[in-house]
Order: C-alpha cells, then structure tokens, then sequence
C-alpha cells in the first residue's frame, strides 16, 4: 500500500475523506485512520483535544504528523 498524506483543519468536518480539499477537523479522527508511512499535516489553528494514535508505524515507515509548511500550530490537551 503507497503512504497517504491526511489534513486537519479548524475548518474542516471529520466527515470528510481527510485530503488536502477536504480536511478532518479533529486530529483524534485523522490518527485512526494512519498507517505505516502516512503523514498527517496540521492547519494553522489551535486543537484543543487529548489524542492517542492507536498504531505505530514500521522501519522505514514511520507515522508522522506535522504542522503544514509555513503555518502556526498549537496543540492544547488540557480542555
């Protein structure tokens, strides 16, 4: 299976399919649906959301989730 990239976006709905036009808006709701390779970019904004990724990635495959190139992200656990 090829790594996906999946979005997240204050704006977005997490009944999205999580792509770049279409971003979830939760981070809890892009972590399961990560696999081995995938990456998951983070809008601008803040999430205010306590998060546990179910799964790990592989050698050579790791799960990454990242802010978007350029933008400001805060993740805030304590709401």
């Amino acid at each position: 299976a090829l790594a996906r990239d999946y979005y997240v976006a204050p704006s977005g709905n997490d009944q999205n399919a999580g792509d770049r036009a279409h971003p979830f808006r939760t981070l809890a709701r892009a972590v399961n649906e990560l696999k081995p390779g995938d990456v998951c970019y983070l809008r601008a904004g803040t999430y205010r959301e306590s998060v546990t990724v179910p799964q790990s990635g592989e050698a050579g495959k790791p799960i990454r989730i990242r802010a978007f190139p350029g933008e400001t992200v805060v993740l805030d656990g304590t709401d």
